[in-house]
């Protein structure tokens, strides 16, 4: 029989405990607890209307397509797809989503499902595999596909003065309406399917999708629950300020071309972005059906941007991971022994799975 000395043995495990150090650090989070006696207000010169949201009742031609049985027993897969309202990025201007439909009697809630678009589908891969596992079948999950970017980065780069850039930069703002009309569209779906329980829908979007998700949230009164991972307010400060490489490119090509400082470039952005910033629309959610997960270190969504959309939510129970836009992440991962996917499950779980009365998403008057 082979033995190790002691050494050996004392060496493996201090290995051991330094791996572990390394992989809870990925982890590491401030917890900031809802805020319930907190009442969110408007900005000053902001009315809050939503009415750009809103959009004509049309029918809707819809394909949904039985894929076959999903390796979780508890689901059919089918994927699912009919047109934009208007132009979304991705290709032919369709919403195409992978619908794990429960095989459970009865209404079951739904969790919708925003992606990064054009990014890593990992997070909301993932999130979508994992709620199905978690519940067994007690959630539906409607994965929505972002193949593409939201935004034409190409053509944004390709502005020759001020007032096309301007011009293009309207029409990628108004993409995110587009979306945020899609999600609606997406419930009006819902609600003509009888083993999808209506009064129980949520929202999950990452980064650019957590954008769209929080202002369909304020803009929907039939969601119920809405979480926001790695996102913010204020758009036309993250587009300003964040240190990734589609925004960098951008940022340099207009201080370069168009002879504009930092001070500039956001002063442009502004009024462009202002009917798709949330913050416009504080004091329309109830904080408690709402879980804001983001980056204490991001270098993407400055903490002024993250803070709006807190403030706008009400100060609802937050998670800040200590680390950067990406590598917080990691947190989703084996690397941090995947608590942000369980911290998202237990929310679930106690906001959609009880079968007792719940409250819209939207304020009530």
């Amino acid at each position: 029989m082979l033995t190790m000395s002691k050494p050996v043995i004392l060496f493996r495990r201090a290995l051991v405990c330094v791996m572990a150090l390394l992989l809870s650090a990925c982890a590491s989070y401030i917890h900031t607890p809802l805020e319930s006696q907190h009442n969110s207000s408007p900005l000053v010169n902001s009315d809050g209307d939503v009415s750009i949201f809103v959009y004509p009742e049309q029918a809707q031609q819809v394909k949904l397509e039985a894929v076959g049985e999903d390796s979780n027993k508890h689901y059919r897969l089918h994927r699912l797809e009919f047109s934009s309202y208007g132009i979304n990025g991705q290709k032919d201007n369709l919403i195409s989503a992978d619908f794990q439909m429960s095989k459970l009697p009865g209404k079951n809630p739904l969790l919708i499902v925003l992606p990064l678009y054009g990014s890593y589908t990992y997070p909301s891969d993932e999130i979508s595999a994992g709620v199905a596992s978690h519940s067994d079948g007690g959630i539906h999950v409607l994965n929505v596909l972002g193949e593409q970017f939201m935004w034409d980065w190409e053509a944004l780069g390709q502005a020759s003065d001020p007032a096309q850039f301007r011009e293009l930069m309207a029409q990628q703002a108004e993409r995110i309406r587009v979306n945020v009309v899609d999600v609606s569209r997406i419930i009006d779906w819902a609600q003509s399917r009888p083993e999808i329980d209506t009064d129980r829908i949520a929202i999950i979007g990452f980064s650019h999708g957590a954008l769209v998700a929080s202002i369909a949230a304020v803009a929907e009164p039939r969601l119920n629950t809405g979480i926001f991972v790695m996102a913010g307010a204020n758009p036309h400060e993250l587009i300003a300020s964040c240190q990734l490489e589609r925004t960098d490119t951008i940022r340099n090509m207009v201080q370069q071309r168009f002879d504009w400082d930092l001070e500039r470039y956001r002063e442009e952005l502004e009024p462009i972005f202002a009917p798709y910033n949330v913050a416009r629309y504080a004091g329309r959610v109830e904080p408690e059906n709402v879980l804001v997960i983001d980056s204490y270190y991001d270098t993407c969504m400055p903490r002024s941007s993250r803070d709006a959309l807190w403030e706008a939510m009400g100060r609802p129970e937050r998670i800040s991971y200590e680390y950067d836009h990406k590598v917080s992440f990691l947190s989703m991962t084996p690397l941090g022994f995947y608590n942000m996917r369980h911290i998202i499950y237990d929310f679930l779980d106690k906001q959609l799975l009880p079968h007792t009365d719940t409250s819209s998403l939207l304020a009530k008057d």
